[in-house]
C-alpha cells in the first residue's frame, strides 16, 4: 500500500515524494509551484489536517526541509482513502496560498 501511495504521489505534479518507501511509512510534501515558503505551507497543512481530525499526519524534517509523513497501519485502508487524503491536502492548502 505504501508503494501504491508513492505512485499516486509521483503521478501528481503538485506533490514531491521524499524517498521510495521501504516499509509502511511514506514521506512527501505538497509543492504546487511558485510558493516561497514550502516548509511553512506543509506545516500549516499538517496543523489544519489534525484540527479537522479525519487524517493523522506527522511532520518530519529531511535535509532542512519539512515533509509530511504518513504511516499506513490500518488494514482497512484502501487506495480510495489515500486519494482522498491527497485531495484533502490540496483543499487545505488553498486557504494558505
Amino acid at each position: 500500500l505504501a508503494r501504491e501511495f508513492a505512485r499516486m504521489i509521483r503521478a501528481d505534479k503538485e506533490f514531491e515524494l521524499a524517498a521510495e518507501p521501504m516499509s509502511n511509512i511514506v514521506c512527501f510534501r505538497y509543492e504546487p509551484g511558485n510558493i516561497v515558503d514550502i516548509n511553512r505551507l506543509n506545516s500549516q497543512i499538517r496543523k489544519k489536517s489534525l484540527e479537522n481530525g479525519e487524517y493523522y499526519i506527522v511532520q518530519t524534517e529531511l535535509q532542512g526541509e519539512i515533509y509530511l509523513r504518513v504511516t499506513l497501519m490500518n488494514p482497512f485502508t484502501e487506495k480510495v482513502h489515500l486519494a482522498s487524503l491527497l485531495e484533502e491536502i490540496k483543499r487545505i492548502a488553498t486557504a494558505f496560498i
